[in-house]
Protein backbone atom coordinates (compact mmCIF):
# COMPACT_ATOMS: atom_id res chain seq x y z
CA UNK A 1 0.00 0.00 0.00
CA UNK A 2 1.70 3.08 -0.98
CA UNK A 3 0.80 6.79 1.23
CA UNK A 4 1.50 9.93 -0.05
CA UNK A 5 2.89 12.75 1.69
CA UNK A 6 2.21 16.02 1.65
CA UNK A 7 5.30 18.04 1.32
CA UNK A 8 3.28 21.52 0.95
CA UNK A 9 4.10 23.22 4.71
CA UNK A 10 7.91 22.10 4.80
CA UNK A 11 9.91 24.94 4.11
CA UNK A 12 12.46 26.99 5.64
CA UNK A 13 11.17 29.98 7.91
CA UNK A 14 12.86 33.28 7.74
CA UNK A 15 14.32 33.16 11.35
CA UNK A 16 15.88 29.71 10.65
CA UNK A 17 16.99 31.39 6.85
CA UNK A 18 18.59 34.45 8.50
CA UNK A 19 20.23 32.49 11.92
CA UNK A 20 21.69 29.92 9.59
CA UNK A 21 23.18 33.05 7.18
CA UNK A 22 24.37 34.28 10.80
CA UNK A 23 26.53 31.02 11.23
CA UNK A 24 27.49 30.96 8.05
CA UNK A 25 28.92 34.48 8.30
CA UNK A 26 30.55 33.71 11.68
CA UNK A 27 31.92 30.54 10.10
CA UNK A 28 33.46 32.41 7.19
CA UNK A 29 34.46 35.10 9.18
CA UNK A 30 36.76 32.83 11.14
CA UNK A 31 38.15 30.97 8.38
CA UNK A 32 38.77 34.35 6.43
CA UNK A 33 40.93 35.65 9.89
CA UNK A 34 42.59 31.87 10.28
CA UNK A 35 43.82 32.08 6.43
CA UNK A 36 45.16 35.66 6.77
CA UNK A 37 46.73 35.02 9.68
CA UNK A 38 48.51 31.76 7.89
CA UNK A 39 49.57 34.13 5.10
CA UNK A 40 51.05 36.93 7.43
CA UNK A 41 52.59 34.03 9.20
CA UNK A 42 54.26 32.71 5.92
CA UNK A 43 55.10 36.22 4.40
CA UNK A 44 57.12 37.28 7.29
CA UNK A 45 58.73 34.54 7.75
CA UNK A 46 59.67 34.14 4.33
CA UNK A 47 60.96 37.85 4.30
CA UNK A 48 62.82 36.88 7.33
CA UNK A 49 64.71 33.95 5.81
CA UNK A 50 65.75 36.64 3.05
CA UNK A 51 67.16 38.27 5.49
CA UNK A 52 69.09 36.07 7.17
CA UNK A 53 70.18 35.11 3.66
CA UNK A 54 71.59 38.70 3.17
CA UNK A 55 73.52 38.38 6.57
CA UNK A 56 75.10 34.94 5.91
CA UNK A 57 76.44 36.43 2.10
CA UNK A 58 77.50 39.27 4.25
CA UNK A 59 79.47 36.99 7.06
CA UNK A 60 81.06 35.41 4.08
CA UNK A 61 82.35 38.55 2.15
CA UNK A 62 83.68 39.71 6.11
CA UNK A 63 85.40 36.19 6.37
CA UNK A 64 87.84 37.14 3.25
CA UNK A 65 88.64 40.90 4.56
CA UNK A 66 91.96 41.14 6.34
CA UNK A 67 91.94 40.83 10.03
CA UNK A 68 93.13 44.27 10.86
CA UNK A 69 90.59 45.56 8.12
CA UNK A 70 87.55 44.07 9.94
CA UNK A 71 85.99 46.84 11.76
CA UNK A 72 83.55 50.16 11.28
CA UNK A 73 85.22 53.06 9.63
CA UNK A 74 83.77 55.45 12.60
CA UNK A 75 83.84 52.91 15.45
CA UNK A 76 86.26 50.60 17.01
CA UNK A 77 87.84 48.54 16.06
CA UNK A 78 88.76 50.87 12.79
CA UNK A 79 87.89 49.08 9.24
CA UNK A 80 86.83 49.62 6.16
CA UNK A 81 82.72 48.14 7.18
CA UNK A 82 80.08 51.04 7.70
CA UNK A 83 78.29 51.73 10.47
CA UNK A 84 75.25 50.90 8.48
CA UNK A 85 74.29 50.45 4.90
CA UNK A 86 70.75 50.10 2.90
CA UNK A 87 70.55 47.02 0.61
CA UNK A 88 67.56 46.45 -1.98
CA UNK A 89 66.03 43.09 -1.96
CA UNK A 90 63.75 42.60 -4.01
CA UNK A 91 61.99 45.80 -3.72
CA UNK A 92 62.55 45.55 0.57
CA UNK A 93 64.95 48.00 1.72
CA UNK A 94 66.73 46.38 4.12
CA UNK A 95 69.38 47.89 6.74
CA UNK A 96 72.16 46.41 8.08
CA UNK A 97 73.60 47.23 10.71
CA UNK A 98 77.44 46.46 11.82
CA UNK A 99 78.42 45.69 15.22
CA UNK A 100 82.39 44.42 15.66
CA UNK A 101 83.67 44.44 19.32
CA UNK A 102 87.17 43.33 20.01
CA UNK A 103 87.30 40.65 22.62
CA UNK A 104 89.13 39.77 25.68
CA UNK A 105 89.96 35.90 26.22
CA UNK A 106 90.07 35.42 29.95
CA UNK A 107 92.32 31.86 28.80
CA UNK A 108 95.28 34.25 29.07
CA UNK A 109 94.50 36.74 31.61
CA UNK A 110 92.49 39.90 30.90
CA UNK A 111 92.71 43.47 31.50
CA UNK A 112 91.61 43.23 34.96
CA UNK A 113 93.33 40.01 36.04
CA UNK A 114 96.68 39.60 37.64
CA UNK A 115 98.87 39.12 36.09
CA UNK A 116 97.19 41.53 33.29
CA UNK A 117 97.05 40.68 29.85
CA UNK A 118 98.78 43.28 27.91
CA UNK A 119 97.24 42.26 24.44
CA UNK A 120 93.49 42.05 25.52
CA UNK A 121 92.68 42.63 22.03
CA UNK A 122 92.64 38.46 20.98
CA UNK A 123 89.45 38.35 18.45
CA UNK A 124 86.85 39.65 17.43
CA UNK A 125 83.23 39.38 17.62
CA UNK A 126 80.90 40.65 14.70
CA UNK A 127 76.93 41.05 15.02
CA UNK A 128 75.26 41.79 11.96
CA UNK A 129 71.53 42.94 12.25
CA UNK A 130 69.29 43.17 9.48
CA UNK A 131 66.05 45.02 9.61
CA UNK A 132 63.35 45.70 7.48
CA UNK A 133 62.90 49.12 6.42
CA UNK A 134 59.49 49.37 4.08
CA UNK A 135 57.97 45.99 5.20
CA UNK A 136 53.90 46.49 5.64
CA UNK A 137 54.12 43.84 8.09
CA UNK A 138 55.97 43.94 11.65
CA UNK A 139 58.68 41.70 10.35
CA UNK A 140 61.25 40.88 13.35
CA UNK A 141 65.07 41.90 13.34
CA UNK A 142 67.20 39.28 12.16
CA UNK A 143 70.97 39.00 13.87
CA UNK A 144 74.07 36.63 12.97
CA UNK A 145 76.80 36.47 15.21
CA UNK A 146 79.63 34.97 14.71
CA UNK A 147 83.82 35.56 15.65
CA UNK A 148 86.90 36.38 13.33
CA UNK A 149 90.77 35.43 15.41
CA UNK A 150 93.61 36.78 13.21
CA UNK A 151 96.18 34.71 11.45
CA UNK A 152 98.81 35.67 13.60
CA UNK A 153 99.71 36.22 17.52
CA UNK A 154 98.75 39.10 19.14
CA UNK A 155 100.72 41.75 19.84
CA UNK A 156 100.74 44.45 22.94
CA UNK A 157 99.02 47.95 21.94
CA UNK A 158 99.41 51.16 23.97
CA UNK A 159 95.97 51.31 24.32
CA UNK A 160 93.17 50.87 27.44
CA UNK A 161 89.95 49.56 27.92
CA UNK A 162 87.06 50.58 28.96
CA UNK A 163 83.82 49.00 30.44
CA UNK A 164 80.43 50.63 30.65
CA UNK A 165 77.94 48.98 33.02
CA UNK A 166 74.37 49.91 33.05
CA UNK A 167 71.75 49.23 36.16
CA UNK A 168 68.14 50.46 36.84
CA UNK A 169 67.20 52.52 40.11
CA UNK A 170 67.26 49.08 42.11
CA UNK A 171 71.15 48.42 40.90
CA UNK A 172 70.22 45.53 38.37
CA UNK A 173 71.79 45.42 35.50
CA UNK A 174 69.37 47.18 32.49
CA UNK A 175 70.20 44.51 29.11
CA UNK A 176 70.42 46.08 25.25
CA UNK A 177 70.46 50.03 26.57
CA UNK A 178 71.62 51.79 23.45
CA UNK A 179 75.07 53.35 24.64
CA UNK A 180 76.64 56.37 22.19
CA UNK A 181 80.71 56.64 22.99
CA UNK A 182 81.87 59.66 20.86
CA UNK A 183 85.77 60.40 21.08
CA UNK A 184 86.49 64.17 18.61
CA UNK A 185 90.30 64.34 19.72
CA UNK A 186 91.28 61.84 17.27
CA UNK A 187 91.09 61.93 13.25
CA UNK A 188 88.86 59.98 12.23
CA UNK A 189 86.46 61.36 14.73
CA UNK A 190 85.16 57.75 16.95
CA UNK A 191 82.10 56.93 17.13
CA UNK A 192 80.56 53.95 18.32
CA UNK A 193 76.66 52.82 18.71
CA UNK A 194 76.18 49.63 20.46
CA UNK A 195 74.33 48.07 23.03
CA UNK A 196 74.83 46.84 26.91
CA UNK A 197 74.75 42.83 26.95
CA UNK A 198 72.75 40.57 28.98
CA UNK A 199 74.75 41.51 31.92
CA UNK A 200 73.96 45.36 31.31
CA UNK A 201 77.83 45.86 30.17
CA UNK A 202 79.98 46.71 27.34
CA UNK A 203 83.53 46.18 27.20
CA UNK A 204 85.61 48.04 24.61
CA UNK A 205 88.69 46.63 24.57
CA UNK A 206 92.12 48.30 22.94
CA UNK A 207 90.55 51.54 22.21
CA UNK A 208 92.68 54.30 22.23
CA UNK A 209 93.76 56.35 24.97
CA UNK A 210 92.71 60.09 26.05
CA UNK A 211 92.22 62.16 28.97
CA UNK A 212 88.71 63.17 29.30
CA UNK A 213 88.03 62.55 25.58
CA UNK A 214 85.33 60.15 25.53
CA UNK A 215 81.58 61.40 25.81
CA UNK A 216 79.40 58.87 26.77
CA UNK A 217 75.58 58.57 26.33
CA UNK A 218 73.06 55.59 28.00
CA UNK A 219 69.50 55.35 26.71
CA UNK A 220 66.69 52.87 26.18
CA UNK A 221 62.99 53.05 24.72
CA UNK A 222 60.91 54.63 27.62
CA UNK A 223 63.62 54.91 29.74
CA UNK A 224 65.16 57.74 31.51
CA UNK A 225 69.00 59.02 29.98
CA UNK A 226 72.45 59.16 31.83
CA UNK A 227 75.48 60.43 30.64
CA UNK A 228 78.80 62.51 30.87
CA UNK A 229 79.70 65.96 30.83
CA UNK A 230 83.07 67.90 29.48
CA UNK A 231 85.06 68.38 32.58
CA UNK A 232 85.28 71.48 34.89
CA UNK A 233 87.06 74.46 32.57
CA UNK A 234 87.81 77.71 35.00
CA UNK A 235 87.88 79.71 31.78
CA UNK A 236 84.46 79.18 31.45
CA UNK A 237 81.47 81.00 33.86
CA UNK A 238 79.13 78.54 32.66
CA UNK A 239 81.03 75.48 33.52
CA UNK A 240 81.13 72.95 36.06
CA UNK A 241 82.08 70.42 38.16
CA UNK A 242 80.32 67.01 37.11
CA UNK A 243 79.53 63.85 38.69
CA UNK A 244 80.61 61.75 35.94
CA UNK A 245 82.85 63.68 33.54
CA UNK A 246 83.55 62.85 30.22
CA UNK A 247 85.71 59.25 30.43
CA UNK A 248 89.75 58.87 30.65
CA UNK A 249 91.30 55.87 29.18
CA UNK A 250 95.31 55.16 29.72
CA UNK A 251 97.69 53.28 28.50
CA UNK A 252 96.70 49.55 28.97
CA UNK A 253 94.90 50.18 31.93
CA UNK A 254 90.84 49.57 32.57
CA UNK A 255 88.33 52.41 32.42
CA UNK A 256 85.14 51.45 34.46
CA UNK A 257 82.03 53.79 34.51
CA UNK A 258 78.38 53.18 35.82
CA UNK A 259 75.46 54.53 34.19
CA UNK A 260 71.53 54.35 35.92
CA UNK A 261 68.62 54.42 33.62
CA UNK A 262 65.39 52.98 34.34
CA UNK A 263 61.64 53.15 32.85
CA UNK A 264 59.83 56.34 32.68
CA UNK A 265 56.63 56.92 34.97
CA UNK A 266 53.55 59.22 33.65
CA UNK A 267 52.29 61.70 35.69
CA UNK A 268 49.05 63.59 35.22
CA UNK A 269 49.06 66.84 36.59
CA UNK A 270 45.44 68.82 37.61
CA UNK A 271 45.11 72.57 37.95
CA UNK A 272 41.85 72.80 39.85
CA UNK A 273 39.71 75.13 42.34
CA UNK A 274 38.13 73.58 45.56
CA UNK A 275 35.05 72.98 43.62
CA UNK A 276 36.80 70.47 40.99
CA UNK A 277 36.64 73.30 38.16
CA UNK A 278 39.68 73.29 36.27
CA UNK A 279 42.27 76.24 36.35
CA UNK A 280 43.44 76.42 32.68
CA UNK A 281 46.60 77.29 31.16
CA UNK A 282 48.62 77.20 34.57
CA UNK A 283 52.17 77.78 34.75
CA UNK A 284 53.81 74.99 36.61
CA UNK A 285 57.99 74.12 37.16
CA UNK A 286 58.57 70.64 38.68
CA UNK A 287 62.63 70.21 40.11
CA UNK A 288 64.52 67.02 40.79
CA UNK A 289 66.71 66.48 43.34
CA UNK A 290 69.35 64.28 41.40
CA UNK A 291 72.48 66.58 40.75
CA UNK A 292 74.42 66.28 37.62
CA UNK A 293 77.23 68.69 38.84
CA UNK A 294 78.19 71.75 40.96
CA UNK A 295 79.43 75.33 40.05
CA UNK A 296 82.19 76.87 41.85
CA UNK A 297 80.03 78.68 44.29
CA UNK A 298 78.86 75.20 45.21
CA UNK A 299 75.69 75.72 43.71
CA UNK A 300 74.37 72.04 42.78
CA UNK A 301 73.19 71.69 39.12
CA UNK A 302 69.68 69.76 39.02
CA UNK A 303 69.53 67.29 36.56
CA UNK A 304 66.04 67.36 35.40
CA UNK A 305 63.85 70.68 35.49
CA UNK A 306 60.80 70.48 34.13
CA UNK A 307 58.65 73.87 32.75
CA UNK A 308 55.11 72.64 31.50
CA UNK A 309 51.23 74.30 31.34
CA UNK A 310 48.23 73.17 31.77
CA UNK A 311 46.23 73.20 29.16
CA UNK A 312 42.53 74.59 28.93
CA UNK A 313 41.22 71.70 31.20
CA UNK A 314 43.37 72.32 33.47
CA UNK A 315 45.45 68.74 32.73
CA UNK A 316 48.93 67.88 31.90
CA UNK A 317 50.84 64.27 31.38
CA UNK A 318 54.06 63.72 30.75
CA UNK A 319 56.90 61.57 31.22
CA UNK A 320 58.81 61.48 34.27
CA UNK A 321 61.90 60.21 35.97
CA UNK A 322 62.63 58.62 39.14
CA UNK A 323 63.41 60.82 41.68
CA UNK A 324 62.15 63.30 43.98
CA UNK A 325 60.57 66.36 42.87
CA UNK A 326 59.48 69.80 44.04
CA UNK A 327 56.92 71.60 42.35
CA UNK A 328 55.91 75.25 42.08
CA UNK A 329 53.23 77.02 40.39
CA UNK A 330 54.51 80.18 38.14
CA UNK A 331 51.51 82.58 38.01
CA UNK A 332 51.08 85.84 39.02
CA UNK A 333 47.53 85.37 39.32
CA UNK A 334 46.48 82.29 41.14
CA UNK A 335 48.24 80.61 44.46
CA UNK A 336 48.64 76.93 45.77
CA UNK A 337 46.00 76.57 48.32
CA UNK A 338 46.50 72.70 48.39
CA UNK A 339 47.74 69.77 47.21
CA UNK A 340 46.86 65.61 47.46
CA UNK A 341 50.55 64.63 46.99
CA UNK A 342 53.08 66.43 49.68
CA UNK A 343 56.18 68.17 48.52
CA UNK A 344 58.55 66.41 47.58
CA UNK A 345 56.39 64.16 44.90
CA UNK A 346 58.46 60.91 45.12
CA UNK A 347 58.51 59.54 42.21
CA UNK A 348 59.28 55.52 41.60
CA UNK A 349 59.66 53.96 38.01
CA UNK A 350 57.17 52.43 35.38
CA UNK A 351 54.69 53.89 37.68
CA UNK A 352 51.00 55.76 37.09
CA UNK A 353 50.70 59.31 39.14
CA UNK A 354 48.29 61.98 40.01
CA UNK A 355 49.11 65.15 41.35
CA UNK A 356 46.27 67.29 41.75
CA UNK A 357 46.87 71.09 42.88
CA UNK A 358 43.99 73.56 44.29
CA UNK A 359 44.43 77.10 43.49
CA UNK A 360 42.67 80.60 44.29
CA UNK A 361 43.25 83.70 43.64
CA UNK A 362 46.64 85.03 45.29
CA UNK A 363 46.45 87.50 47.82
CA UNK A 364 49.54 89.61 49.96
CA UNK A 365 50.88 87.32 52.99
CA UNK A 366 49.57 84.16 52.78
CA UNK A 367 50.06 81.16 54.72
CA UNK A 368 49.49 77.48 53.88
CA UNK A 369 49.17 74.59 57.32
CA UNK A 370 49.64 71.41 56.47
CA UNK A 371 48.68 69.55 59.39
CA UNK A 372 50.15 65.85 60.05
CA UNK A 373 50.34 62.53 62.15
CA UNK A 374 53.75 61.53 63.27
CA UNK A 375 53.39 58.47 60.59
CA UNK A 376 52.96 61.58 57.56
CA UNK A 377 49.35 60.54 57.22
CA UNK A 378 47.14 63.68 56.52
CA UNK A 379 44.86 64.70 59.30
CA UNK A 380 41.27 65.64 58.30
CA UNK A 381 39.02 68.31 60.85
CA UNK A 382 41.53 69.78 62.45
CA UNK A 383 41.60 73.47 63.73
CA UNK A 384 44.03 75.60 63.19
CA UNK A 385 44.17 78.85 64.73
CA UNK A 386 46.46 82.12 63.93
CA UNK A 387 46.28 84.49 66.01
CA UNK A 388 47.87 88.31 66.35
CA UNK A 389 47.16 90.55 69.00
CA UNK A 390 43.19 91.17 68.67
CA UNK A 391 42.86 89.51 65.11
CA UNK A 392 42.04 85.77 65.59
CA UNK A 393 41.33 83.12 62.92
CA UNK A 394 40.20 79.43 62.94
CA UNK A 395 40.12 77.24 59.77
CA UNK A 396 39.36 73.29 59.81
CA UNK A 397 40.81 71.26 57.63
CA UNK A 398 39.24 69.87 54.47
CA UNK A 399 36.46 72.11 55.38
CA UNK A 400 36.40 75.96 53.20
CA UNK A 401 34.58 78.87 54.33
CA UNK A 402 33.13 81.11 51.63
CA UNK A 403 32.26 84.25 52.96
CA UNK A 404 31.31 87.90 51.46
CA UNK A 405 33.80 90.46 50.51
CA UNK A 406 31.59 93.57 50.10
CA UNK A 407 28.20 93.81 50.37
CA UNK A 408 27.39 96.31 47.76
CA UNK A 409 29.27 93.92 45.31
CA UNK A 410 27.83 90.83 46.90
CA UNK A 411 23.95 91.25 46.75
CA UNK A 412 21.86 92.22 44.02
CA UNK A 413 18.49 91.08 44.91
CA UNK A 414 17.30 93.26 47.72
CA UNK A 415 13.74 94.79 49.41
CA UNK A 416 13.33 98.47 48.93
CA UNK A 417 14.30 98.87 52.41
CA UNK A 418 17.59 97.62 52.27
CA UNK A 419 20.85 99.58 52.65
CA UNK A 420 23.92 98.18 51.46
CA UNK A 421 27.58 99.37 52.82
CA UNK A 422 30.46 98.12 52.24
CA UNK A 423 31.20 96.48 55.79
CA UNK A 424 27.43 95.41 56.82
CA UNK A 425 23.42 95.38 55.80
CA UNK A 426 21.01 97.42 57.72
CA UNK A 427 17.81 98.89 57.25
CA UNK A 428 17.15 102.19 55.45
CA UNK A 429 16.23 104.78 57.84
CA UNK A 430 14.27 108.01 57.25
CA UNK A 431 14.80 111.11 59.17
CA UNK A 432 17.22 108.35 61.15
CA UNK A 433 13.73 106.68 61.81
CA UNK A 434 13.51 102.78 61.07
CA UNK A 435 10.49 101.45 59.48
CA UNK A 436 8.35 99.16 62.06
CA UNK A 437 5.98 96.32 61.23
CA UNK A 438 7.73 95.24 58.12
CA UNK A 439 10.07 92.24 56.89
CA UNK A 440 12.41 93.28 54.65
CA UNK A 441 15.21 90.74 53.10
CA UNK A 442 18.28 90.07 50.76
CA UNK A 443 19.21 87.12 48.74
CA UNK A 444 22.23 85.95 48.02
CA UNK A 445 24.22 85.01 44.69
CA UNK A 446 23.75 81.16 43.72
CA UNK A 447 26.61 79.47 45.01
CA UNK A 448 27.40 76.18 42.72
CA UNK A 449 29.59 73.99 45.26
CA UNK A 450 30.33 71.72 42.22
CA UNK A 451 28.79 68.62 41.53
CA UNK A 452 27.04 66.98 44.33
CA UNK A 453 29.25 63.95 44.58
CA UNK A 454 32.26 65.74 45.04
CA UNK A 455 31.16 68.51 47.54
CA UNK A 456 29.20 68.97 50.81
CA UNK A 457 27.72 72.00 52.70
CA UNK A 458 28.07 71.83 56.62
CA UNK A 459 27.24 74.80 58.20
CA UNK A 460 25.94 78.73 57.22
CA UNK A 461 26.83 81.37 60.11
CA UNK A 462 26.42 84.93 60.61
CA UNK A 463 27.33 87.82 62.90
CA UNK A 464 27.02 89.56 64.91
CA UNK A 465 24.85 86.96 66.70
CA UNK A 466 24.03 89.67 69.55
CA UNK A 467 21.57 92.24 68.17
CA UNK A 468 20.03 95.08 69.67
CA UNK A 469 16.69 94.34 71.65
CA UNK A 470 13.20 94.51 69.25
CA UNK A 471 14.98 93.53 66.63
CA UNK A 472 15.21 90.40 64.73
CA UNK A 473 17.74 88.62 62.39
CA UNK A 474 16.98 85.04 60.74
CA UNK A 475 17.36 83.19 58.22
CA UNK A 476 15.65 80.62 55.11
CA UNK A 477 18.07 78.46 52.70
CA UNK A 478 17.23 77.04 49.12
CA UNK A 479 18.81 74.48 47.01
CA UNK A 480 18.48 72.31 44.03
CA UNK A 481 20.18 70.36 41.11
CA UNK A 482 19.01 73.08 38.48
CA UNK A 483 19.80 76.19 39.19
CA UNK A 484 16.52 77.68 38.68
CA UNK A 485 14.15 76.28 41.32
CA UNK A 486 14.28 78.13 44.11
CA UNK A 487 11.95 77.47 47.69
CA UNK A 488 13.08 78.96 50.44
CA UNK A 489 12.80 77.40 53.68
CA UNK A 490 13.37 76.89 57.71
CA UNK A 491 13.95 74.41 60.15
CA UNK A 492 10.80 72.84 59.90
CA UNK A 493 11.11 72.11 55.62
CA UNK A 494 8.30 74.99 55.02
CA UNK A 495 8.09 78.38 53.84
CA UNK A 496 6.82 79.59 57.58
CA UNK A 497 9.77 78.92 59.73
CA UNK A 498 13.21 80.27 59.83
CA UNK A 499 16.30 79.64 61.32
CA UNK A 500 17.32 82.06 63.73
CA UNK A 501 20.35 80.73 65.90
CA UNK A 502 23.64 80.67 64.41
CA UNK A 503 26.01 78.27 63.59
CA UNK A 504 23.16 76.24 61.38
CA UNK A 505 23.83 72.62 60.64
CA UNK A 506 22.94 71.74 56.87
CA UNK A 507 24.74 68.20 56.66
CA UNK A 508 21.69 66.49 56.48
CA UNK A 509 19.34 68.81 54.86
CA UNK A 510 21.78 69.99 51.60
CA UNK A 511 23.23 66.59 51.51
CA UNK A 512 23.02 65.61 47.49
CA UNK A 513 22.40 69.40 45.69
CA UNK A 514 24.86 71.16 43.86
CA UNK A 515 23.26 74.68 43.99
CA UNK A 516 22.60 77.00 47.36
CA UNK A 517 21.39 80.21 47.88
CA UNK A 518 20.24 82.01 51.69
CA UNK A 519 17.91 84.71 52.28
CA UNK A 520 18.01 86.97 55.14
CA UNK A 521 15.38 88.73 57.09
CA UNK A 522 15.78 91.98 58.77
CA UNK A 523 12.96 93.42 61.09
CA UNK A 524 12.27 96.01 64.08
CA UNK A 525 9.52 97.07 66.54
CA UNK A 526 11.46 100.17 67.46
CA UNK A 527 12.01 102.98 65.31
CA UNK A 528 14.99 103.69 66.72
CA UNK A 529 17.00 100.57 66.52
CA UNK A 530 18.12 98.27 63.67
CA UNK A 531 19.30 94.90 63.07
CA UNK A 532 22.52 94.59 61.23
CA UNK A 533 24.00 91.80 59.33
CA UNK A 534 28.31 92.05 58.99
CA UNK A 535 29.30 88.53 57.62
CA UNK A 536 28.17 85.22 56.59
CA UNK A 537 30.15 82.38 56.10
CA UNK A 538 29.41 79.08 54.40
CA UNK A 539 31.09 76.12 55.13
CA UNK A 540 31.73 73.56 52.92
CA UNK A 541 33.86 69.97 52.16
CA UNK A 542 34.80 68.68 49.35
CA UNK A 543 36.88 65.70 47.18
CA UNK A 544 38.50 68.19 46.16
CA UNK A 545 40.09 70.29 48.74
CA UNK A 546 43.42 68.92 50.05
CA UNK A 547 42.54 66.47 53.26
CA UNK A 548 44.69 68.36 55.96
CA UNK A 549 45.65 71.57 54.64
CA UNK A 550 44.32 75.08 54.75
CA UNK A 551 44.94 78.52 54.05
CA UNK A 552 45.23 82.09 55.55
CA UNK A 553 44.76 84.98 53.38
CA UNK A 554 45.51 88.82 53.16
CA UNK A 555 47.44 88.39 56.19
CA UNK A 556 49.69 91.70 57.93
CA UNK A 557 53.57 91.15 58.23
CA UNK A 558 54.14 90.44 62.09
CA UNK A 559 54.36 87.77 64.27
CA UNK A 560 51.74 85.15 64.64
CA UNK A 561 51.03 82.05 67.46
CA UNK A 562 49.72 79.56 65.35
CA UNK A 563 47.79 76.78 67.23
CA UNK A 564 46.28 73.20 65.71
CA UNK A 565 44.65 71.06 67.83
CA UNK A 566 42.54 67.75 67.10
CA UNK A 567 40.42 65.22 69.02
CA UNK A 568 42.57 62.68 70.06
CA UNK A 569 45.89 64.07 69.66
CA UNK A 570 47.89 66.76 71.66
CA UNK A 571 47.09 70.17 71.05
CA UNK A 572 50.15 72.53 69.97
CA UNK A 573 51.27 75.90 69.29
CA UNK A 574 53.46 77.60 67.26
CA UNK A 575 55.20 81.57 66.95
CA UNK A 576 55.69 82.35 63.21
CA UNK A 577 56.76 85.13 61.25
CA UNK A 578 55.12 86.82 58.37
CA UNK A 579 57.00 88.79 56.19
CA UNK A 580 57.07 86.66 52.77
CA UNK A 581 54.04 87.06 50.12
CA UNK A 582 53.86 82.89 50.14
CA UNK A 583 54.79 80.60 53.43
CA UNK A 584 54.25 76.71 53.65
CA UNK A 585 54.60 75.42 57.43
CA UNK A 586 53.98 71.71 58.27
CA UNK A 587 52.61 70.72 61.76
CA UNK A 588 52.92 67.41 63.23
CA UNK A 589 50.33 65.91 65.87
CA UNK A 590 51.51 63.79 68.52
CA UNK A 591 48.94 61.15 69.23
CA UNK A 592 47.22 61.72 73.38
Amino acid sequence: MKYLTNYKDKGFTLIEVLIAIFYISILSGLILITFWNLLKVIITGRISLQILSLLEDEMEYIKIVDYENIGTTNGWPRGILPDEKYVNLNGLNIKIKYFIRNIDDPSDGTVNSTPQDTAPADYKLVELEGECINCSLKVKKQTLTFIVAPKTVESSTRNGSMFIRVIDANGNPVPYANILVVNNAINPQLIINDLSNINGELQLIDIPTGTNVYEISVSKENYSLDKTYPPFNSQDPNSFIPEIPHQTVIERGLTIVTFMIDKLSNLKIQTIDNFCNPIPNTPITLEGGKIIGQYQNEEKLKKTIISTTTDTNGTREIKIEWDNYTYKINSAIYSLIGYNSSSPLTIFPDRNYYLRLNMDTSSPKELLVTVKDINENPLKDAEVEIIKNNFRKTLITNQIEIKNASWTEYFSDYSSNILLTEEQISLRSNNNLYPTNTQEWVISPTIDIGTSSNSKIISLRWGPINQPDNTELKFQIAFNNDNLSWNFIGPDGTSDSYFTSSPIDLSNITNGYRYFKFKAYLSTNNENQAPTLEKVYLRLTSNCLSPNQVIFQNLREGNYTLNVSKQGFQPTSTDIYIDKNYREIEIILQPQ
